[in-house]
């Protein structure tokens, strides 16, 4: 029989946890109302991801509830499914194929339009 170290470090697999805490954790308190429909999430998971994330940057942000309400955040031009994979990156680091696909594009308009400015053709 063998002995079973108890002190062993479990492997990493934090965006796996994380993950599993978006998907049942209940107590998600700021709900993002975009173009077609609402998604919900964690204010302060949002907000320690980074400075530059702040939710704040995505305009007013509403209290409903009085000190320990719900926060509602609008934001315009943006589908929810769009929203759910921002959403999925902030909890996980994980980028869905469609969202590397579309940053991609992006980043080749950016280049483009850049070259078009230094007086470069299309």
């Amino acid at each position: 029989m063998e002995a079973v170290d108890d002190h062993a470090v479990p492997p990493p697999d934090m965006p796996a946890r994380v993950l599993r805490f978006l998907e049942t954790n209940p107590r998600r308190d700021v709900t993002f109302e975009l173009e077609d429909g609402d998604v919900d999430a964690h204010f302060r998971v949002f907000a320690m991801r980074s400075p530059k994330f702040n939710v704040a940057n995505f305009g007013p942000l509403q209290l409903q509830g009085g000190g320990g309400g719900r926060l509602y955040v609008e934001i315009e031009d943006m589908k929810a499914d769009v929203f759910e994979a921002v959403r999925r990156f902030v909890y996980t680091d994980e980028t869905p194929a469609e969202v590397e696909n579309l940053l991609a594009h992006c980043r080749a308009a950016d280049r483009a339009a850049a070259g078009k400015k230094a007086g470069g053709s299309w």
